[in-house]
């Protein structure tokens, strides 16, 4: 444990383990798809899990209560760089948990030999990820498509 919170990487759990936080970790997933609800789905998220596309981390309070969780992704980019993200936050711990999630998580990618750590997030997370050296890299644009009758006027 680094501090405040544990950050703990479910990957070999079993589901016997993760049973206890089901319905918390449920919520928060129902929390992100609220927010996010063109990119997120709760069904979309424990599938990538169940499937070892994402990694499921839990963010426990003093008294192993679930206060958030994360998700991080491992890639390698075409130029043969490997980059875990971390993605997919959500919970009542917010922005107090990024110095415990990210010094446990960064610890993680570095042993799974990453050359980069990333984050995905809301311009919220700028100040926070800053202090742990982390830069905006790039920005996503969207425009979604007109409705058909604005396509035919």
């Amino acid at each position: 444990m680094t501090g405040k919170y544990k950050v703990i990487n479910t990957q070999d759990w079993s589901l016997d383990q993760i049973a206890p936080y089901g319905p918390k970790i449920t919520a928060a997933m129902k929390q992100l798809a609220e927010k996010f609800p063109i990119d997120v789905t709760v069904k979309a998220l424990a599938e990538e899990i169940f499937k070892g596309d994402r990694q499921l981390w839990l963010i426990l309070d003093q008294n192993d209560e679930f206060v958030s969780f994360c998700c991080t992704s491992v890639a390698t980019t075409p130029v043969g760089k490997k980059i875990v993200t971390l993605s997919s936050h959500a919970g009542a711990a917010g922005l107090d948990c990024t110095d415990d999630m990210c010094a446990v998580i960064e610890e993680w990618a570095w042993e799974q030999g990453a050359d980069y750590c990333a984050a995905e997030g809301r311009r919220g997370w700028i100040k926070a990820l800053s202090g742990h050296g982390y830069s905006e890299y790039a920005c996503v644009f969207r425009k979604p498509r007109p409705a058909l009758t604005e396509v035919a006027a």
